[in-house]
């Protein structure tokens, strides 16, 4: 794969960043967020083969962290026939609002359990802390995302519990999904949900 990614300051005199990206003869600037904060994570650039040689590129780039936050974006660049590159973002509205309306949550016999279409993980409310509100699961603030052995992509989660009027996170389990990606489109499949236990 013929391709760097190079973090670069936007402006003079200043900490903003700006992403170069060489692929081949081709070159082009993308205002992402490269180095947030104290963790200074380091991106990753990845070539994406799908059959036909390397015609993509994904990078993943941390964008937040901090107590109960761990937040990454996926870009994926695509080079057109002149040369020109251009880059779709993987909208946080997949994970923020599409995947929690799968999430539910349900006591029973006095045993608790995130769901995730046929899936369950139990969880303690004791173990976990106060009681949460099972009505309004969400992701909270985890987002990563991953290249797969077979040169696929998958988003990499959590699923997240509040007590009752807070916003105070409660992660109970970890969720995780295929990315499909055309023509500037991503689209989630393949859900999972794993016990942190």
């Amino acid at each position: 794969m013929d391709a760097v990614l190079y973090g670069l300051p936007l402006y003079a005199n200043t900490s903003q960043e700006t992403a170069l990206i060489r692929w081949g003869d081709s070159l082009a600037e993308f205002d992402w967020t490269l180095f947030p904060g104290p963790s200074m994570a380091l991106p990753q650039i990845v070539g994406l083969d799908d059959g036909l040689g390397v015609n993509k590129l994904a990078v993943i780039c941390k964008v937040g962290g901090g107590t109960g936050v761990s937040i990454a974006e996926l870009h994926i660049i695509e080079k057109g026939p002149d040369g020109t590159l251009t880059a779709y973002t993987f909208p946080e509205s997949l994970w923020q609002e599409q995947l929690p309306a799968l999430f539910d949550a349900a006591e029973l016999d006095g045993r608790t359990f995130a769901i995730l279409g046929y899936e369950l993980v139990e969880f303690d409310h004791a173990h976990d802390g106060p009681e949460q509100d099972l009505e309004k699961p969400s992701s909270g603030m985890i987002a990563d995302f991953e290249t797969t052995d077979w040169g696929g992509l998958r988003f990499r989660g959590a699923f997240c519990l509040s007590p009752p009027d807070s916003a105070m996170p409660c992660y109970v389990a970890e969720t995780s999904a295929q990315i499909l990606y055309k023509d500037g489109i991503f689209t989630l499949q393949d859900f999972h949900l794993y016990s942190y236990y």
